[in-house]
């Protein structure tokens, strides 16, 4: 397992601009995390997809129970890192060896190995201005 978190907006497709996808390592998507609270961001918590509940947390789950960001979170995040976009490298340095394998597309093996930079950061956050999304891990 290569520990990708998959996003994916619920609008569908985005306006030109914005993605309607987004994909990262793991100690990517909780640093991401990280950097957004320093910066202001007060987490709501994911809903559950399927009932709206609150599930209480953003660890990942598997696609069938996915988890979903509400729209008033994912701006208040956006926001956040808009303000911490700074102090974020310009280029990541990865802590851990590369993870790639023989089954892994161009697109995993970037998504897995990728770290926290501003180009990074940057599209996460026009990720995000598209509105609430789904994530779980990447199967």
């Amino acid at each position: 397992m290569v520990f990708i978190v998959e996003m994916v907006s619920v609008a569908g497709d985005p306006d030109p601009g914005l993605r309607a996808q987004f994909r990262c390592h793991y100690e990517v998507w909780e640093g991401l995390q990280e950097l957004g609270r320093r910066f202001g961001w007060n987490p709501l918590g994911p809903v559950d997809n399927t009932s709206g509940q609150p599930v209480g947390d953003y660890e990942p789950t598997e696609w069938g129970v996915e988890k979903r960001v509400v729209a008033e979170d994912a701006a208040k995040w956006a926001d956040a890192l808009e303000r911490a976009f700074v102090e974020v490298p310009t280029r990541a340095e990865s802590p851990r060896p590369p993870l790639f394998g023989d089954t892994m597309a161009l697109d995993d093996i970037i998504a897995a190995n990728e770290g926290i930079s501003q180009a990074l950061v940057g599209e996460f956050i026009r990720f995000m201005r598209h509105g609430p999304f789904y994530f779980a891990w990447d199967d």
